[in-house]
């Protein structure tokens, strides 16, 4: 409640209106315009990311979401341009809370998801000549020239995967007598990086897997069969000559920070 001597004071500034302080449209944009503004440059900022591209729909969700100021700047700056149509649906305040909700009484509700970031593991690739340093060459045991340190890709940021969306990719071991395998899995914002050695690639995981019978050499199949799309990233090793499994479980969203390498890898 204002008392009555600011009511006084503001009824001889609004022509005789003391119960409330009037704002002119100048005044109240002006109040918003920094915040608009942030947040017109935080959509910027991942529509511009690789593999994002031009989008359907932008939503407002959460209590601000629900300000026609805000709305009529995103749709000036992002519609028909980088998003075909930005919504301003009711209840926009309740909107993440509700979700959360009902996130929690049944995880079934989520049937796809947008990978945040790009993961994968290491391994020794082909060999590229117009791509690849000298000092990466590897003379594998089978004669061809391999590259050290490629970034083998699982999922790419902004890549849809569907919950539980199984995929599959087979990897061999370098050594004709090698027994073990290690894999390094890895973590970046890049869309595509080459090498895991690159700057901003974070290791978020690793795994041995034993391969006990040599019978083969280099030509032995590592399966490996990801799960994405929950709040885990899965993956499942099988060395198809001995039947050896393995399983690697890591968070599939949030801030990761580099562990210690070591080990033999493969190739892919």
């Amino acid at each position: 409640m204002l008392n009555q001597e600011v009511q006084r004071a503001l009824a001889k500034r609004q022509k005789g209106y003391g119960r409330a302080l009037l704002l002119s449209p100048d005044d109240y944009r002006s109040l918003f315009a920094s915040t608009t503004k942030k947040i017109v440059k935080l959509v910027e900022k991942h529509l511009g990311q690789d593999g994002i591209g031009k989008v359907d729909y932008l939503f407002l969700v959460g209590g601000f979401g629900e300000s026609k100021l805000l709305y009529r700047r995103l749709v000036e700056r992002f519609e028909g341009a980088e998003a075909g149509k930005v919504l301003n649906p009711p209840w926009a305040g309740a909107a993440v809370l509700r979700g959360a909700a009902s996130y929690g009484l049944d995880p079934s509700i989520i049937r796809a998801r947008r990978a945040k970031k790009t993961y994968g593991v290491d391994c020794y690739q082909v060999f590229e000549r117009e791509f690849d340093p000298p000092s990466r060459r590897f003379e594998h045991p089978d004669g061809t020239a391999r590259c050290k340190d490629r970034f083998s890709i699982w999922v790419s940021r902004g890549e849809k995967v569907e919950v539980d969306e199984p995929r599959e990719t087979i990897y061999y071991p370098i050594f004709p007598d090698q027994t073990t395998v290690n894999f390094d899995l890895y973590c970046t914002n890049k869309a595509k990086p080459r090498y895991v050695d690159e700057r901003d690639i974070w290791k978020v995981g690793e795994v041995t897997v034993p391969m006990p019978d040599t019978t083969g050499g280099v030509k032995r199949p590592i399966l490996v069969k990801m799960l994405f799309g929950r709040t885990t990233l899965t993956a499942k090793f099988l060395d198809k000559t001995s039947g050896t499994e393995r399983e690697l479980s890591i968070n599939f969203e949030g801030t990761y920070f580099p562990l210690k390498d070591e080990g033999k890898g493969a190739a892919g």
